[in-house]
């Protein structure tokens, strides 16, 4: 089924922003930081990464139409599958927006595995809602390759965890054009370069820092 995945290398020739919105995810030491108001956020770290954004595209119509309770359960399930596949390919998760995530890899073929992979359980996803009657979903994803700043942003009273770097805009972005162009899987221009092995080469991603 992997096979029959649409796989496009897109480039984005255009300048993005180094910056990226902050969306407040709490993990532990987040969590802890909000507790102990004086304590310091952990130093950034700058690394070279490949960035991956899903985006389960459908949902909004979706969750207009029936209870709050099935919306969530259709984004709970269809994360708990996203979640399993990237784990299982070293993602780590930086991001999460109901019917969207947003992962990070030192590794892009990493990154690419773990997309045919959440492609292929997205599809099996899709067509047991089919199988039950229920509206359609699908799924995007966008994979960017590039330098980016690592580590918990905000307060010391709300922090989050977060990427930050052209590579995070680009990823969404072709997320979105995938999204809208009826693709599964866009990968922009460095990525390629560094599957081909012409690109430079990624960094180890650090764990989360511990509060």
């Amino acid at each position: 089924m992997a096979g029959q995945v649409q796989v496009v290398v897109f480039d984005v020739n255009e300048t993005l922003s180094d910056m990226t919105p902050l969306r407040e995810r709490f993990t532990a030491a987040g969590a802890a930081a909000h507790r102990e108001p004086s304590a310091a956020l952990p130093a950034g770290t700058r690394l070279f990464a490949t960035l991956l954004m899903a985006r389960l595209h459908g949902v909004e119509s979706i969750a207009a139409a029936q209870p709050a309770v099935e919306t969530l359960e259709l984004v709970n399930g269809w994360a708990t599958l996203m979640v399993d596949a990237l784990a299982g390919h070293g993602g780590r998760i930086h991001q999460m927006t109901g019917d969207g995530l947003a992962a990070v890899f030192a590794e892009p073929l990493a990154a690419v595995h773990a997309a045919l992979e959440m492609a292929e359980m997205s599809a099996l996803f899709a067509a047991d809602r089919a199988a039950a009657g229920k509206a359609p979903v699908a799924l995007a994803l966008g994979l960017a390759t590039g330098e980016i700043v690592a580590g918990f942003a905000g307060t010391p009273r709300q922090a989050a965890y977060a990427c930050i770097g052209a590579a995070v805009r680009q990823a969404s972005e072709l997320a979105a054009l995938a999204a809208s162009s009826g693709r599964t899987v866009l990968l922009d221009g460095a990525t390629q370069a560094a599957l081909a092995g012409t690109g430079p080469a990624s960094e180890p991603v650090p764990d989360h820092p511990a509060s």
